[in-house]
């Protein structure tokens, strides 16, 4: 049976209360910053980012949470979007309260922004960065050629309020599983549990203005960029000019289409991740062991059944 999920706690930073969990054991902490939305009591039922997690926690501590005004963190009044210091002053909250001095920061995709804000201003704070399909800025600019043009970006604001929470965009974020019927299901549930439609436009509004390209040449902390060529949401370009303008950052570039790391070859992005935090491959090959041994012995069990069977 799969691990019980882990009992949901809540930080307070300022009046607000920030919805967290942690599963695993440090050290070192992992403070995993994700897409706008998340929820961190659904993010159980999805079984291919629920094994993702725990692959994770098997490096650490891990710690996840919901972004103040979604999942099961404190509301937030519509017309009020998340600022990049609350995002910081919400991720030291989580810290604080979970006993956590140091960690690595793990910031996939919308994430990112304030993962870059975090490790330049409180470098104290963390061990090293690890990005995942991220971006310094998503909208387009002359010099930033693989952003969202402004023109599409009402188009996408648009979508997003009247598909919201009905399994669309699955095919951008999720290819490989687009026609899975369970996992879409599970991707709209998701979203609803994660934002309402107009708090997630607000949301999305605050991710094509954030530009943090002037930070992240300020990060002095070891960093990881990993981006999947093909991913359809952030385009590898973000990544590689991530890359570029964090001084000393390594960059590793996979093949795949999906967005989401926990869908199709995840165990690629979880080799890279620990890799770079523990020096070793370890966790990968034992999960790649198990599974060869468990497929060996229903194979070798099914065989012995079918050879013992008495004939009639």
């Amino acid at each position: 049976m799969p691990p019980e999920p882990p009992m949901t706690v809540y930080a307070h930073s300022g009046d607000i209360n920030i919805a967290y969990q942690t599963v695993g054991e440090g050290p070192p902490d992992l403070l995993l910053i994700g897409d706008f939305a998340s929820h961190v009591e659904g993010q159980w039922e999805e079984p291919s980012l629920a094994d993702f997690l725990h692959r994770l926690a098997r490096m650490g501590r891990l710690l996840t949470f919901d972004q103040r005004g979604t999942g099961v963190s404190d509301p937030v009044p519509l017309g009020t979007p998340r600022t990049l210091e609350e995002a910081m002053d919400d991720s030291i909250a989580v810290l604080d309260d979970a006993g956590a001095d140091r960690a690595v920061l793990i910031g996939i995709g919308s994430g990112t922004p304030a993962c870059c804000m975090l490790a330049s201003t409180y470098p104290e704070r963390f061990d090293r960065m690890v990005i995942v399909n991220g971006f310094a800025r998503m909208g387009r600019a002359p010099d930033h050629p693989w952003g969202i043009p402004a023109g599409a970006q009402a188009k996408v604001l648009a979508e997003i309020e009247a598909g919201w929470g009905k399994g669309g965009a699955a095919e951008i974020f999720a290819p490989s599983l687009a026609d899975d019927e369970a996992f879409r299901a599970w991707f709209a549930r998701y979203r609803r549990m994660g934002a309402s439609p107009r708090r997630a436009v607000e949301g999305m509004k605050v991710v094509f203005e954030t530009d943090v390209r002037d930070v992240v040449p300020q990060i002095r902390l070891p960093t990881l960029v990993v981006h999947r060529s093909g991913d359809l949401h952030v385009r590898v370009g973000h990544g590689r000019d991530l890359a570029d303008r964090i001084p000393g950052a390594e960059y590793v570039e996979l093949d795949g289409d999906d967005h989401f790391p926990w869908i199709g070859d995840a165990d690629a992005v979880l080799g890279e991740i620990e890799q770079f935090v523990a020096g070793e491959r370890s966790i990968i090959e034992d999960d790649r062991i198990l599974a060869t041994v468990l497929f060996t012995d229903i194979v070798g069990s099914v065989s012995y059944t079918h050879l013992t069977l008495p004939t009639s």
